[in-house]
Formats: C-alpha cells, structure tokens, sequence
C-alpha cells in the first residue's frame, strides 16, 4: 500500500464483488464488552532497514524460508509475481512466477499464496487451480511446477493450503466466479482440493447492526496458520478482533475470540467507507506453533488519519503486538514504521517486516527480538 491516501485504502468492489451480510441474532452478541488488550511487557524499538527500496504498490504476504524473504508482489515492469530476497543484506536473489497463461505462469495466484515447508502453493481462483513451486528451484530461470484442478467455491477470500490435499478457505458471498448471494453466509472452511467440505463454521461472532458490515469486514480481515496446521488466527485490519480456531483431525472448532476494538465502518451501497468511529485494527498476523505475531494499531482514528493528519499522531500500524496461542497479550513492541506485512524466524527470535517509510516507498525492516 504505498499510495498513502484515504482513497487508496479503500476496498471497492466491483459489481461481480457486491456483497451484504448477515444480520447477527443470538443472545448476547449486542452486549459484547470491547476492550483494549494490556501488554505486561511494552517497549520501543528500531527497524534494521535493509537493502534498497522496493517498487510495488502492494504485497499479498511475506514469508521466511532458509536464508531468504520470499514475496508474494505483482512487479508491473517485469510481470513477475515472486521475488526472493538475502535476508541478511535485502538483495534481491530472484524473480520468478511470471503473469500469464503460460507453462510455470499464474493469471492470479498470487493472490492467494501459501508457503508450507519447502513448497510455495498459489491457488489461482480465476482458473480453480492449487500450482505448487518448489522454493529452493525458484531461484533459478527453470523450475518445475505441479498444477492440480480444483473445485472451488467461487467465493474464496483468504485461503491457505495446509497440506495432505487441504485447503482452509475464509468465504466471502460472491467471488471470482459466483454472483452474488445474500442468502450465503460467510464461513471458514476446511476442504479438499476437490471440493468436499470437511468442517465449517459460519463467522457470525462480531455483533452487526446493520447487517451489512461484518461482509466488508471479513473481506478486509487478515489469516494466518500455524506451521503445525493446529491453529489458525483471523484478525480485523478495522476495529480489533481475533479470532483463534483449532485445526484436528480434520475438524475445525472455535478456540477462543478476543474483543479488543470494537468495528466500525459504513456500509455503501457498491462500497465501505470510514467514519469517525473506524480504528485501525490488525495489518497482518503471523502465527507460530506458540505465539501470534500480528501488526498492530489499536487506536488510530483511520478517517482523522487520512483527512487531517498531524505529526503527533505516529505512524498508523506501526507496533508489533505478541500474543500466546489463546490471544492473550504478552509484549507490545512500538517501532518507528508503519508496517504492512511481517513475518517471525525462529531460529534467530527475528521478525522480518515489509515496512513503509513517510514517503510511501516500502523496505525491508529487521528486528531481533
């Protein structure tokens, strides 16, 4: 998101994208109690800014593989939708997964990127497609590429590839290649590649006045996995809820929701807008096998932000807030940029983090925990 503007932020939808969503109904949804997370631990620190700026207006996810940062960003020059970087220097070591239709080529699978073990999965929902890349073939010009036909939902929003031919799928009421449907819910699934669900559960935790905004909220909300495929995290990128759900035997269930910040934003006619209540939530989440990792704000008025903005009120998404595996809050860590995805390495207790300067120009960002 390098355009640093209201507008720019701003998910607009295309009439094939029109979506509304379910009023909530159910004891005690409306008496929801919000409140801020308490770190016991808070602190400052500095990004280590590494190699030169990076020109892409947005990026899709970022991961840690061997001594590389692999990312998931459309370059508009070159075409190519991956980029891998040293992570030590920020050098770029490669270029891979052109757009196209092409052998090894992707139309929109880097979209939804995967990245589990050694193998980088796209699932390009314009064509019901997982491709499977082998990490450590990517730094070269060839590379082999495994193609397995799905059977979508047509309503993918985020989706991660667990492994085993199972794919986690967050839905939204239309997508790539369904109409819209009010009657549908929005849910998180489990499924295979061929289409059969294994277990669902229908999002219906965040209380909805209107009826219409947990549509937009979802679709703007961010997910990650745990790198033993038993916990997955959903956070609000608007207001502050996560939600933590386990993953066994292939069964999803709820794990535990934690209200921080309560949403807030209006639902248009094609469209979301902000309004004075809208603050800024979580920017992304990493989720380890013990801890969550999230990108955070908390407090940042997003309509005042980007209307009148001062000085004094910091960079937006620029704390780095930790979490144990049930969501509660162990450290606050305040940094000095704003940042926009992020990504941990336990073997050097490290966070990697694709960071965005006053400028809008995105870098690399390093910090040793």
């Amino acid at each position: 998101m390098a355009n640093n503007n209201k507008t720019a932020m701003k998910r607009l939808l295309t009439p094939a994208l029109l979506v509304t969503s379910l009023l909530l109904t159910g004891c005690g949804r409306n008496n929801i109690r919000y409140e801020p997370p308490v770190f016991p631990v808070e602190r400052e620190a500095c990004f280590e800014i590494l190699g030169d700026g990076l020109l892409f207006n947005t990026a899709q996810d970022l991961y840690v593989y061997k001594d590389w940062l692999v990312l998931p960003a459309l370059n508009m020059q070159t075409r190519k939708t991956l980029h891998i970087y040293d992570k030590h220097t920020g050098a770029p070591v490669a270029g891979a997964i052109r757009e196209g239709r092409g052998p090894g080529e992707t139309i929109q699978g880097n979209r939804a990127p995967s990245l589990r073990n050694d193998t980088l999965y796209y699932y390009d929902l314009s064509r019901n497609l997982m491709q499977c890349f082998p990490v450590d073939s990517l730094i070269h010009s060839s590379y082999p590429v495994r193609e397995i036909k799905m059977e979508g939902t047509g309503r993918t929003n985020l989706c991660i590839y667990i492994g085993d031919g199972i794919l986690l799928n967050q839905t939204c009421k239309a997508g790539f290649t369904a109409a819209v449907d009010d009657e549908l819910p929005i849910e998180l699934l489990l499924q295979t590649l061929d289409g059969n669900v294994l277990s669902r559960h229908t999002l219906l935790e965040i209380p909805d006045e209107t009826g219409r905004m947990n549509e937009y909220l979802y679709w703007n909300s961010v997910m990650d996995l745990s790198p033993d495929g038993s916990r997955c995290v959903i956070g609000t990128f608007y207001g502050a809820v996560l939600q933590i759900f386990s993953i066994d035997d292939d069964r999803l269930e709820p794990a535990g929701i934690r209200y921080f910040v309560k949403p807030d934003i209006e639902a248009l006619e094609y469209t979301y807008d902000f309004n004075e209540n809208t603050i800024a939530g979580f920017a992304d989440i990493c989720c380890t096998d013990d801890r969550i990792y999230t990108a955070y704000d908390g407090h940042t008025p997003v309509q005042k932000y980007y209307d009148d903005y001062t000085p004094d009120m910091g960079r937006m998404y620029s704390d780095i807030a930790v979490f144990d595996r049930e969501g509660r809050p162990l450290e606050l860590i305040r940094t000095d940029m704003k940042i926009v995805k992020l990504c941990y390495d336990g073997t050097e207790n490290t966070v990697y983090a694709l960071t965005e300067d006053t400028e809008g120009i995105l870098h690399f960002g390093r910090l040793r925990l």
